[in-house]
């Protein structure tokens, strides 16, 4: 007897489990309410509806497009063999609702022209995901993960699938392969913003990135990371067994950042392109507004020997340009300082990158001005940026010539084909405003001169609605009246000087 009552008593739920229980039985009732007073379904059903209609299709649809939508996000992929870069995915927000996007891009290099591309079974909407194309069975495309965000975002969902598309296109489910740490590893700490690259001797780089750190009761305060780890194999003979190690960073490095855009430099692959990201400072104070330093240089970082440098663009008449921010700090010198030092056997050409950076601080950069925004960029004091200061960057050359540069942004796409570096989108805030883009560039690997403009933004066409201002206020308005009210609210991006 004693025997099958401990046995009941171990199938027995304790009191703590059945209050959990409950209280998330509630939370469940209680979301679901909410949810429908804002006429939003269950996020998974939402996910499982568009599943459906996925797998309704049945073939494959292309449509010539002007350019895609503005978005952040997405992932843009060199095609192994032909002449295209393939977009897929990312996210747009307007203020007031979140729009995920599932559809794919076909950029055409030679006729310059966007394909939009429906095919049977293809993955449902995400944003964050991962993508990379192989030269397998006549070029794969491999997807995996990303996050799906509710119209509200008030509901999260995040994928943990495995896709490939073959050209032409078809779907098919993968199966995630289990890996396993070591005892002896020391993984990085949990954070978001980061960046992922496989490195020439099969292993995989990580870099920087963003978290929250506890300091004090239910207080956190942001981090910016600027550590770097090789993921490595444990056991030569034991394909699931792999660790983590800590690497040191060697040249002139990047400033903390996170958000930042990297691809691997084609056909080479041991070195990859670094740009953009931001740098958020939360203060001393939890309750101060976030202050934001968004970057528009270009590193390379060498994978092999874990080396960075800066890329300074020539210009066509030997005239040189360098990468800015949107606001240069007094901090950079003393790390510019703190590097050179740390790279005093660096070979010449590295000590030519240091002295072009040094001079490029000292000089003002000018922007040029079309009418909409201007912005100074150079070794003056730092400034909060404003919403006029959003304007495409060119520095005045000394034959008076001016030479362009993107703005400054984060989680743009980016990719490489032919020796030719394409940047695309991205993403922009100004306090509590976000400036999605749909601009498109490209740069020459090898004359590193310019970026050239392929699809300009007219930023004045983007509308954002003021979240500070509460949708209660017009629930008892006619419909007259919530139409002026949402007028009212729709702020168009348009700074004139």
């Amino acid at each position: 007897m004693g025997k099958k009552d401990k046995k009941k008593n171990k199938n027995k739920i304790s009191g703590p489990v059945k209050t959990a229980l409950k209280t998330e039985k509630k939370l469940n009732v209680k979301q679901k309410k909410e949810l429908a007073a804002i006429g939003e379904d269950d996020i998974e059903k939402i996910v499982a509806e568009i599943e459906k209609e996925e797998a309704r299709r049945q073939c494959i649809k292309e449509v010539v497009v002007d350019t895609p939508l503005r978005r952040v996000n997405f992932t843009l992929t060199a095609h192994p063999f032909k002449d295209e870069l393939i977009m897929l995915g990312g996210e747009f927000h307007d203020g007031r609702q979140t729009i995920v996007y599932g559809d794919m891009f076909i950029y055409n290099i030679n006729k310059r022209e966007w394909t939009l591309v429906k095919a049977p079974g293809a993955p449902p909407p995400r944003c964050g995901h991962q993508a990379v194309a192989t030269a397998n069975h006549g070029g794969e495309l491999w997807v995996f993960g990303g996050e799906f965000t509710s119209p509200s975002e008030s509901q999260f969902y995040h994928y943990r699938d495995l896709w490939s598309s073959k050209w032409p296109i078809s779907q098919k489910r993968a199966q995630n392969g289990a890996r396993e740490e070591t005892a002896n590893s020391v993984a990085p700490t949990p954070r978001s913003g980061c960046i992922l690259l496989p490195t020439p001797d099969n292993k995989v780089l990580l870099y920087g990135g963003y978290s929250k750190e506890k300091v004090k009761k239910n207080i956190e305060l942001g981090c910016i990371h600027d550590d770097m780890f090789l993921l490595t194999q444990a056991d030569k003979n034991d394909v699931t067994k792999y660790k983590w190690v800590s690497v040191k960073q060697t040249g002139i490095r990047i400033s903390p950042r996170c958000g930042a855009t990297a691809t691997l430099i084609q056909p080479a692959a041991n070195q990859a392109f670094v740009f953009g990201g931001v740098y958020d400072d939360d203060g001393d104070d939890e309750e101060e507004d976030l202050c934001g330093t968004f970057y528009n240089d270009l590193f390379v970082l060498d994978l092999e020997k874990l080396h960075w440098r800066v890329v300074t663009l020539t210009g066509k008449r030997e005239t040189t340009l360098t990468g800015g921010t949107e606001k240069r700090r007094r901090r950079r010198r003393n790390q510019r300082e703190e590097s050179c030092e740390e790279a005093e056997q660096s070979n010449d050409s590295d000590e030519e990158v240091i002295e072009d950076l040094s001079n490029s601080v000292q000089s003002t950069v000018i922007v040029d001005d079309d009418g909409i925004f201007t912005v100074t960029i150079g070794s003056t004091e730092p400034s909060t940026s404003s919403s006029s200061s959003l304007q495409p960057i060119s520095t005045v050359t000394s034959d008076k010539e001016t030479k362009f540069l993107p703005l400054p942004r984060i989680n743009a796409g980016m990719a490489t084909k032919h020796n030719i570096l394409y940047l695309y989108g991205g993403i922009m805030e100004e306090g509590d405003r976000q400036y999605t883009f749909s601009d498109f560039y490209s740069l020459d690997c090898r004359r590193l001169d310019e970026w050239k403009t392929l699809i300009a933004d007219d930023l004045s066409s983007q509308t954002w609605f003021d979240s500070s201002e509460s949708s209660e206020d017009n629930e008892n308005e006619d419909n007259s009246e919530k139409e002026e009210s949402d007028d009212n609210k729709s702020v168009n991006i348009n700074v004139e000087n």
